[in-house]
């Protein structure tokens, strides 16, 4: 690998390197802004009322206005509670022009809350009614009467949650009353209920501080509350659901790597064997003549003795081929066949 190509990789596996600490630089720091935006613990949660204050515009303040709603929170500070699991506390409103008038709240609805520990702000939904006895009468309905208490009020009068003790005070001030309807038998005749929406000055009106006349006007609730157990922000290993880090896509590319090996074998010798060629000279065995001998009258007798031929066969001698390989080299060694031939071998006796 030349020089010029190792630089050029290191400098994109740094340039990688920076572009996925700068991601992660990225999600952590999405992460930090979402520091402290849950809420905990989550899970059952019990809201109390106590000592709450009901103005009227007959300047009459009806405390103490208590109660208690067990419901559930989540890691968003949103707040349920079952309209099974409302209940208040039954209270009188003394010194009416009817006498004092005992009061039971009863429920209407759900009721919904949210509370963010970091700024303070707290709010309560729901909805009653009321069942009056008053003039002889038992359990007359007024109502049903919505409900949107906050710690941010017309008039205030509220204070924010405080996560070191659990507690607020919210007001409602916005809320009006309805008449009690001519045709609520358990109120009496339909004269009778006129009379009883005089004297409680119903339909109300929205909370003034100062009327027309220059005295309060409509009804009024401020409401001490406190939380068990007490919520406050926890730091949460994930991001909330709510929230969206967005990313820029980090795109790393990689010049190609061609990797290039070689290998050197030592140089292949082959040696070729000249063929081999062995001849025998011809061998020549020559026998003294031989003398015949004639005595007269001696009968000469000649004996020839005929030709006698001695031949050697041709002797083949073939080596097999030895074949060497070297990977990936192959190396052959071929020995040619090497024959042997004796030349034909002639006795001759004379």
């Amino acid at each position: 690998m030349s020089p010029r190509l190792g630089m050029k990789r290191r400098r994109r596996a740094r340039l990688g390197a920076v572009l996925l600490i700068a991601g992660l630089l990225s999600v952590l720091s999405g992460a930090a802004l979402q520091a402290g935006a849950d809420v905990g613990p989550s899970g059952n949660v019990t809201l109390s009322f106590q000592d709450g204050q009901l103005i009227t515009p007959l300047g009459i303040v009806v405390e103490p206005i208590a109660g208690t709603l067990v419901g559930t929170v989540d890691a968003n500070g949103d707040m349920f509670f079952a309209q099974a699991d409302v209940m208040f506390d039954d209270f009188v409103v003394p010194g009416t022009p009817v006498g004092n008038i005992p009061v039971s709240v009863v429920p209407n609805s759900d009721f919904t809350g949210h509370v963010d520990p970091d700024t303070g702000a707290f709010t309560l939904s729901g909805s009653f009614s009321t069942l009056l006895d008053l003039l002889g009468l038992t359990d007359c309905p007024l109502g049903p009467i919505p409900l949107n208490w906050s710690t941010s009020p017309n008039f205030g009068g509220a204070t924010s949650y405080n996560p070191a003790t659990g507690e607020a005070v919210l007001v409602e001030d916005g809320f009006i009353v309805p008449a009690i309807a001519p045709t609520e038998t358990a109120c009496g005749t339909p004269p009778d209920i006129n009379v009883l929406n005089a004297l409680l000055a119903l339909p109300s009106v929205p909370f003034n501080p100062v009327g027309p006349a220059g005295t309060p006007v409509g009804f009024r609730i401020v409401q001490p509350v406190s939380i068990d157990p007490i919520l406050d922000t926890v730091t949460s290993t994930s991001l909330d659901d709510t929230t969206t880090t967005t990313e820029e896509p980090t795109t790393t590319t990689s010049a190609p790597t061609t990797t290039t090996t070689t290998t050197t074998l030592a140089p292949t010798t082959t040696t070729t064997l000249a063929p081999t060629t062995t001849t025998s000279a011809p061998t020549t065995t020559t026998l003294a003549p031989t003398t015949t001998t004639t005595l007269a009258p001696t009968t000469t007798t000649t004996t020839t003795l005929a030709p006698t031929t001695t031949t050697s066969a041709p002797t083949t001698t073939t080596s097999a081929p030895t074949t060497t390989t070297l990977a990936p080299t192959t190396t052959t060694t071929t020995l040619a066949p090497t024959t042997t031939t004796s030349a034909p071998t002639t006795t001759t006796l004379a």
